[in-house]
């Protein structure tokens, strides 16, 4: 039965094909020692010839290829888990990195929204609460999958280099947009402080 449970697993991961939670896993398998069954799978894995390996993030597990094939597969890969877009907004996140999701918005538009959930979904991102907003950050599975330091991140986003003068070019509107909004804002209030004081003395 434990047999059979392993594979019914290695199929479900499989399938799957990004990182899955164990309660998602769960529903379709329910049975009661799923992280027994886990992590039997991963010695499994570690242990035999197979160019595959099972990994784990918290509560998150995924089938994936093993280190020593990265290099191989990871750009085919990773065009076939992302669409063009979703790269796009990938190379902006690390061009900028750390960054703002509201800023990400401003400069890739609302459909960016879909991407980052897209990306968070492949594990590549993670975003934590600051403030309004939340702030976006680079996973270890982004740098151990493109296996670069932080400061050759954007070496690997050589293809989007016009991007990021279009990213420059629209920080810059943005920048000149909120000048402009203060200004007005201060003379807004300059206004009402004068028509207060205005007031009174009548």
């Amino acid at each position: 039965m434990t047999q059979n449970n392993l594979l019914k697993l290695e199929a479900l991961l499989f399938a799957y094909g990004k990182y899955v939670s164990e309660e998602e896993l769960n529903k379709l398998l329910n049975v009661k020692n799923l992280s027994t069954l886990l992590n039997e799978l991963k010695k499994k894995y570690d242990a035999d010839q197979t160019a595959l390996g099972l990994i784990k993030d918290g509560n998150l597990w995924k089938i994936t290829v093993k280190d020593e094939y990265l290099d191989l597969v990871k750009s085919i890969v990773t065009k076939t888990e992302l669409d063009k877009p979703s790269m796009e907004t990938l190379a902006v996140i690390a061009f900028k990195y750390p960054i703002l999701q509201s800023d990400v918005i401003k400069l890739r538009n609302a459909s960016a929204y879909d991407h980052i959930r897209n990306l968070i979904e492949h594990g590549y991102i993670l975003k934590e609460k600051y403030g309004r907003s939340y702030k976006l950050k680079l996973t270890k599975k982004f740098f151990d999958y493109f296996d670069l330091p932080e400061k050759k991140v954007k070496d690997l986003f050589s293809e989007y280099k016009e991007l990021e003068a279009e990213i420059t070019l629209k920080e810059k509107e943005n920048d000149k947009l909120r000048k402009e909004i203060k200004r007005e804002n201060d003379l807004l209030e300059k206004t009402k402080q004068n028509q207060k004081l205005s007031d009174f003395k009548e």
